[in-house]
Formats: structure tokens, sequence, C-alpha cells
């Protein structure tokens, strides 16, 4: 194989190479590379995915469509549904008679309820029970873009199959389901290929179903709104409360402070009370220490004396100067 000759083209045929997981280092280096792949076909190898080499070069690679992978040895792993899941531009699966099981089919059918791409998908002769028909079943009402499903040569029975009759009637994409070779009665394959058929029922039920799911959205974001307000009135409530246990812790400090204020000035009182009887007792101490200095004896007439005084002056004014009769 020629990597630059391999490189350039959009359609590369590799199937009934030989291939395995321990030769395709030229095949890994060409989905890395490329920047025109479209279509490659790997059918009938002996490829088993059992390291990520071959599923992350196939995620690297955005341009390829259409992915064939049939008789390989690729059993449930589930790296190759990783990369359905996330892939943006795979149309094309084919998978048939890999020996992937219910286990495989469930892993497929995870990838397909994201995968907004793929629109044929082909998982015959690959042991698929009612578990995984089922799973795929399930799928239907998530994916949108699946067109054809190749399902036959399983051992579905008619639980898988009644499953996908009635998962069908919500989705309006699906065109043809092939169940031929597994385990269906008559009257299930019919009711199938009924509601296939039935494409004005199944616009009806997935719209009403849509109608549904959005009024159960519009009830759990109200709900979710109103517990969200909850909780932040919750939070209010609790913040609240702190700040009233600080607002009394606070009027707590400023009543002790009070009584503090008035111990205080209590005690103030007191020593002041104190300090005027100490002044008190040290002034009369003092006073009773002045010597006494004692006064000469004073005539008892000599108050009344100043006051004879002026009615002498004026007998003697009196006489000097006789009225005239």
């Amino acid at each position: 194989m020629n990597v630059e000759y391999l490189v350039k083209k959009e359609s590369v045929d590799l199937s009934f190479n030989g291939l395995h997981d321990g030769n395709i280092e030229i095949l890994v280096n060409v989905l890395q590379n490329s920047a025109v792949l479209r279509e490659l076909n790997l059918w009938s190898n002996r490829i088993s995915l059992d390291d990520d080499t071959l599923t992350d070069a196939l995620a690297q690679c955005s341009t390829i469509r259409v992915l064939s992978l049939g008789s390989n040895m690729i059993g449930s792993d589930g790296g190759l549904a990783a990369v359905l899941a996330d892939h943006p531009s795979l149309t094309e699966l084919h998978l048939g008679d890999n020996h992937i099981g219910d286990v495989g089919a469930e892993a497929i059918a995870t990838a397909l309820s994201s995968n907004e791409s793929i629109q044929i998908l082909s998982v015959y002769g690959n042991n698929i029970g009612d578990d995984g028909a089922r799973a795929i079943a399930n799928s239907f009402k998530l994916n949108q873009s699946l067109r054809v499903l190749w399902i036959h040569e399983n051992k579905i029975e008619d639980d898988g199959a009644g499953e996908m009759s009635e998962c069908l009637k919500s989705n309006t994409s699906v065109k043809k389901i092939f169940l031929l070779n597994n385990k269906i009665s008559k009257g299930v394959e019919r009711s199938v290929e009924t509601v296939l058929n039935d494409m004005s029922c199944r616009k009806n039920h997935a719209e009403a179903v849509k109608a549904m799911e959005a009024e159960a959205a519009a009830e759990a974001a109200k709900a979710a709104e109103q517990a969200s307000k909850d909780e932040e009135l919750s939070k209010r409530d609790e913040e609240i409360a702190a700040l009233r246990a600080q607002l009394d812790a606070k009027d707590e400090e400023i009543q002790a402070l009070k009584e503090q204020v008035i111990a205080l000035e209590h005690s103030k009182l007191t020593l002041n009370q104190g300090m005027d009887s100490v002044d008190f007792v040290t002034s009369t101490s003092k006073e009773m220490e002045k010597p006494v200095v004692e006064s000469s004896p004073e005539s008892p007439f000599e108050d009344s004396r100043d006051d004879i005084q002026p009615v002498e002056d004026q007998f003697a004014a009196l006489e000097a100067h006789p009225s005239v009769e």
C-alpha cells in the first residue's frame, strides 16, 4: 500500500487484505493525513479494535462518510460506538457479521442517541437478541437522522420487535427496517411494517410526545426556578438570623458597657465623698492647730458711747444758736 497514493483518493477499498490490529499502520497514516477520503471499505479482514489506534484515527478523519467494517472480528467492543457518537460526518456504518451481540448493540444504541449524521446502519448477523433490539429501538426516540436499519439474521423475537414498533411512533426519520430471518412472528412483523408506513400517525404521535415533553420540561423548569427562589429565600433568612444574632450580641455588649459605666460612676462618687471627708478633717485639724490670740477687754459702755455721741453733738449745735422767741 502506497500512503502518498491513498491519501489522495476519495474512496479506498482495502477489503480482503488480511488486515489486523498489528499491520494497520499505513491505514492509520492515511486516515490521519487524508483531506479528501469519503469512503473506506475494510470488509472481510481480521480487525478486532483491541486498542484505540484505529478508532482514534477514524475519529480524527472528519471527511469520511461511509465506513464498511463487515465480516471482521470487532465483537462487543464499544470503541467504535464511541466514534459513532461524536463523528460529525459519518452517514453510513456497516458492521454486519461481527458478533457484537446484545452488549455491542447497546453500545451502538447509546451512540445513536447522540449522533446527528448517521443515516444507514447495518448490524445484520450479529447475534443480537431482544435486549439489543430494545436498546436500538429506544434510540429512535432521540435520533432523528437514521433512515435505514439492516438488522436481519439476528435472534430478535416478538418482544424486541414489538418495542421497535412502539418506539417508531415517536420517530419520523426511519423509513425502512430489515427484520428478515429473526424469530419474529408474522403478526409482529406486520405491526412494524404498519407503523413504518403510517407516517401521518407517526408524525401526530411524535408531535404529541414532543408537546408532552415540552410541557414536562416547562414544569421542570418552573419547579427548578421555584426551588432556586426557595433556596435564595432560605439563604436570606439565614443571613437575617445571623444579623439579628449579631445585633443581640452587640446589645448585650452595650448593656455590659453601660453597667460598667454605672459601676465606674458609683465608684467615682464614693471616691469623691471619701476625698471630701478627708479635706474636712484636714481643714478642721488645721484650724485647731492655729494659736489662740487673746483680745484686750473692752469697756462695756464703749458701744453705747458710739450711739450717744451724735445726740451730744446736736445739743451742742442748739446751744450755739439759740432760737428767737
